[in-house]
This record gives C-alpha cells, sequence and structure tokens, in this order.
C-alpha cells in the first residue's frame, strides 16, 4: 500500500502529506510500510520480473492499482524506470 501511494504521488495523483498519513496509519496498525528485497543484485528488477506475471498485467504492461484521492483508486500502468524508482525507495 506505501508503494501504491508513493507511486500514486509521483504520478502526481496524491499529494506528499497523503502519502505521510497513509504510512503513518498502517505503521500505526503495525504492519509493514517497507517491502522486502527479493534479490540484493537487483531487487527492482526482480519486482518488475514478477509484477509481469500478475492477473493485473496486459501484453506485458504491468497495470497498478493506485490512489487518485481519499477513497479513489484507479487502474493504470505506469513507466518502469519510475516503478523502479519507488521500489528502491521503499524496500529495505
Amino acid at each position: 500500500m506505501v508503494m501504491a501511494a508513493e507511486l500514486s504521488r509521483r504520478l502526481g495523483l496524491v499529494d506528499a502529506a497523503f502519502v505521510e498519513r497513509l504510512t503513518a496509519l498502517i505503521a500505526r496498525a503495525g504492519l509493514p510500510t517497507k517491502g522486502p528485497v527479493l534479490d540484493p543484485a537487483d531487487n527492482a528488477g526482480r519486482y518488475l520480473e514478477l509484477m509481469r506475471i500478475d492477473k493485473k498485467s496486459e501484453g506485458g504492461e504491468i497495470r497498478f492499482v493506485l490512489i487518485d484521492g481519499p477513497g479513489k483508486a484507479v487502474v493504470r500502468a505506469a513507466p518502469d524506470a519510475l516503478v523502479r524508482e519507488v521500489i528502491d525507495a521503499c524496500c529495505d
């Protein structure tokens, strides 16, 4: 959820304050706010590889459930480079 919120922010759908509030609520609930490292050599690459076989992927294009404001969701694609940045920023 935190990565989806951060990707949404970088795509201009929500602001930083929204992401900070959501992250704080998730942490307060005792849930993780960082994703795991799946591959120390190319963590983002491994995430992208796995996401390409997800049910939301169409024709090799990864589609994400993103936040388009409080209580609003949208499903859309995002550039791989941007997704890599979010993964690198949001994983331990």
